[in-house]
């Protein structure tokens, strides 16, 4: 007689939360008078051992007779409460913690019936603000990153932008970066740079600090990510002279790591207002009509800020950057030295490829998530 965790995130491993984050229960305790599971969820930020005391949601299922009476709930929604999405112009350390963009998450699942009760802990995991395409999800549909080397797609597309470029490094896989340009090498061990590796596993590692951008002559930069056996390559170049200011775009992609994409083509920015107007009743006293208090009024004022970026000519490889941009939950632009919150306006979009299309290029318009009027309408 006891209470199963039938599935469940993987113990230690990197969950994505945007997609469903499963957990199913049975029990031989069924039968039961009144029975019902509960699941008690634990989320905190940390180290892993600094698990609260008290739950900070507790849910309940009856047993679903469709499913052998078991029961399934989704952590997904509950998860995703607890992020926060890092100011980027924040980011001053070398090594900077994932603190806010990912968190712990253990559960505490119970049977409890009219005079008893049962429970079995499950396995604690690290949860970020990724998501998984239907194809890619492992059974349990809990997709984690046990063999993933890499936390960013594409990165032979990666230019350097402004004093700093951190690229996310997952710390049970590397303990050190190396960054070259073919004459000059620099290597830095991080594994010191984390208070331990069950506190924080995602960490952000500035690669123009290491390498020390003055000593640097190449425009191709290699950074290797080493450690436990496993080399990730990432290739940046050097921004060239473009005709057209260049848009840093940051977005949260697949593994829940912010990246960049640049958009170095021409770009437009529109300012889209609107608003009601009611025209007021001309009432005659028998004397005089104003007619200057007697015009329309206008109510309802609302104003956006539209952005048409364009990229330039790019490999097709790009393109698995490109879907995750369309499916990501948060996207920011850099304007006018300020990073701005946007949503892109059109997500339909034909990908392209060098043999269909010979040029592979994409224009996106992303709408700003603030009103441009701060003002309130009587």
């Amino acid at each position: 007689m006891a209470l199963t965790i039938n599935k469940q995130p993987d113990a230690g491993d990197l969950t994505l939360a945007n997609s469903p984050v499963l957990i199913q229960v049975s029990s031989t305790n069924i039968t039961q008078t009144d029975f019902t599971y509960e699941v008690e969820v634990y989320i905190w930020t940390g180290a892993s051992s600094a698990q609260p005391s008290d739950a900070n949601y507790t849910l309940r299922k009856l047993p679903n007779s469709s499913m052998n009476n078991r029961a399934v709930f989704d952590l997904s929604k509950l998860i995703n409460d607890e992020f926060e999405l890092p100011q980027l112009n924040d980011w001053t350390n070398r090594v900077k913690n994932s603190v806010g963009t990912a968190v712990w998450v253990k559960t505490v699942c119970k049977g409890v019936w009219d005079g008893g009760s049962e429970s079995t802990t499950g396995n604690g995991f690290y949860a970020v603000q990724g998501y998984s395409y239907s194809y890619n999800q492992e059974i349990n549909h809990n997709y984690d990153h046990a063999d993933t080397v890499g936390l960013i797609d594409s990165p032979e597309n990666m230019e350097f932008f402004g004093s700093s470029m951190y690229i996310p490094v997952y710390r049970p896989h590397h303990t050190s970066v190396r960054v070259t340009d073919g004459t000059t090498t620099y290597t830095e061990d991080i594994s010191g740079k984390v208070v331990s590796e069950s506190e924080q596993r995602l960490v952000h590692v500035d690669i123009i600090d290491i390498m020390n951008d003055e000593s640097i002559t190449g425009d191709d930069i290699t950074v290797t990510l080493g450690g436990s056996g496993n080399n990730k390559v990432y290739k940046f170049k050097r921004g060239c002279a473009n005709r057209y200011e260049a848009y840093p775009v940051a977005f949260v992609n697949k593994f829940g790591c912010l990246q960049y994409l640049f958009f170095q083509g021409r770009a437009t920015k529109s300012i889209q207002l609107e608003s009601q107007a009611f025209k007021r009743p001309m009432f005659y006293d028998g004397f005089n009509i104003d007619v200057s208090k007697t015009n329309g009024s206008s109510y309802g004022h609302k104003g956006k800020v539209v952005y048409q970026l364009n990229t330039q000519i790019l490999g097709e490889e790009i393109n698995s950057s490109i879907e995750q941009l369309l499916a990501s939950p948060k996207i920011q632009i850099y304007h006018d030295s300020i990073w701005r919150s946007v949503n892109i306006v059109e997500k339909n979009i034909t990908l392209k490829t060098s043999l269909n299309d010979r040029i592979v290029q994409y224009t996106f318009q992303f709408e700003e998530t603030a009103d441009y009027l701060n003002m309130a309408n009587a």
